[in-house]
């Protein structure tokens, strides 16, 4: 039994360290670049720069000619016409045909070459659309990854404090059994060492919280290994790059794609009303056409030899005795024989050359209202062009505001928290001495604890905001 139990142990604590060595560490860049891969908003705007893509290829392939050909053939029974000789034939006749036909618009009222220019507009504003999807995935995963990185730090110093009042309870229990402290003070911090407990299963549970979020931003099943590295910072380094939020904005406004996006979707609606102002013009256009049949009635002389004999073609009958009536043909003299297929299509070619005009003259004012509407769609254009600059230039506004604001709480949550590390170290020192009592104790305990959190939650909000200015100006998300 104790073999068994040694082996089921060694399995398990093999299996343990295995799931601890395959845990992969995740940097901030893999994770952006792993959201970019994965996520479902920026697959969406993929698949509509590939519409995009199709639709700018399309307008494009407009110019060039359209090609038809088609054939046909079978059987006529009874009275008909021979669809090579056009007479009337009271047999069966096989037949067979082939065309083809080709057009090309020379004048569309530049419809196709405005066509071709909104539809490159729009591809570029989809890719434009694609890079701000990427841009708000990526700076949502950087929140969560921060958000991480917070409650790890927050759980070290529970864990510190768990510690560092696990001392002072052991120290308190010695002093009590010498009889140099009252019980009280043990009961005192021993409900003290309690409460930093729960601090910290608080402090876990809020891990796996952040864990949790980061892990579907990045749609990582929860209960896969996961780990983040925990990058060094240099929290003096961080200074807010620029004084003047509208310097942020008039380089960020250059550069972000939400404002090229709505830029491109207002040029390709300036050309969707040029496009619809051409077709109240005229039309001109270029057709081809070639046709040729066969027809297993027909002969063909052979070998002409200059002279000319008279063929009895039939022509019909009479209604009354269903008699078949004749007429003599003169053909040149010579042998005849069946006509091919390859020769009669081969004779039977016609061609034809076309040039085409419409002139729109009346077309129950759909023109008129299609102008109207591209109208409408470009000033629709200018209002969402408007707010997204509008949008951009509060965001930024607010990140500058947030920035400061988090620069000033981290410097005020560090002179409040060296103050008070001072006035703990002074309170445990008199309770050492039996100066104070343990609630005078645990209150600048509990304020120290609470410093540390206010000033760690000061610290990533600092590093988070300035790294938002920081990818507004166009720098790259990162922690180093």
């Amino acid at each position: 039994m104790l073999k068994k139990l040694l082996s089921i142990a060694l399995i398990l604590f093999g299996y343990s360290a295995y799931s601890q060595t395959s845990t992969k560490v995740w940097t901030l860049a893999e994770c952006v670049q792993y959201a970019k891969e994965q996520n479902l908003q920026i697959q969406n705007a993929q698949l509509n720069v590939e519409s995009a893509e199709i639709g700018y290829s399309q307008a494009k392939a407009n110019l060039l000619p359209s090609i038809t050909a088609g054939g046909g053939g079978g059987y006529r029974f009874g009275r008909s016409i021979d669809p090579v000789s056009n007479l009337f034939v009271d047999t069966q006749v096989g037949n067979m045909s082939l065309n083809v036909g080709s057009n090309v618009t020379l004048f569309q009222g530049r419809q196709l070459v405005n066509n071709i220019k909104q539809s490159q507009s729009n591809l570029q504003a989809s890719q434009y659309s694609l890079q701000d999807t990427e841009f708000t995935i990526s700076v949502n995963v950087a929140s969560q990854y921060l958000n991480v990185l917070f409650a790890k730090a927050q759980l070290e110093n529970t864990q510190l404090q768990v510690k560092i009042t696990g001392e002072q309870l052991a120290r308190t229990k010695r002093l009590v059994e010498a009889g140099a402290a009252p019980l009280a003070n043990q009961l005192d911090i021993d409900a003290q060492f309690a409460s930093d407990e729960l601090a910290v299963v608080n402090a876990e549970n809020q891990l796996a919280i952040a864990f949790l979020g980061l892990k579907q931003s990045l749609l990582i099943p929860a209960s896969e290994p996961f780990d983040i590295v925990e990058p060094i910072i240099d929290i003096e380094a961080l200074q807010i790059s620029i004084a003047d939020p509208d310097v942020v904005y008039g380089i960020s406004s250059a550069t972000q794609p939400s404002i090229k996006a709505a830029e491109m979707n207002l040029l390709a609606a300036e050309y969707g009303v040029k496009s619809a102002k051409g077709a109240s013009l005229p039309t001109i256009g270029i057709g081809y056409a070639a046709f040729t049949n066969y027809s297993d009635i027909r002969n063909q002389v052979f070998r002409p030899d200059g002279t000319f004999q008279t063929v009895a073609t039939p022509v019909g009958y009479v209604g009354s005795t269903r008699e078949t009536v004749f007429r003599d043909q003169q053909i040149p003299g010579g042998e005849i024989q069946g006509y091919t297929v390859g020769g009669q299509f081969r004779d039977n070619i016609s061609q034809s050359l076309n040039l085409q005009l419409n002139i729109p003259v009346f077309n129950r004012f759909n023109v008129r209202n299609n102008i109207s509407r591209a109208k409408i769609e470009k000033r629709r254009a200018e209002v969402q062009t408007n707010q997204a600059e509008q949008t951009l230039r509060q965001t930024i506004e607010a990140a500058f505001t947030d920035a400061s604001a988090a620069s000033k709480s981290y410097q005020a949550n560090t002179r409040r928290l060296s103050s008070l590390e001072e006035a703990f170290r002074a309170a445990e020192s008199r309770f050492n001495q039996g100066a104070v009592n343990a609630v005078d104790y645990q209150v600048a305990s509990n304020n120290l604890i609470r410093a540390r959190i206010d000033l760690l939650r000061a610290k990533y909000e600092l590093i988070f905001r300035t790294k938002v200015l920081d990818f507004y100006m166009g720098k790259p998300l990162s922690l180093n």
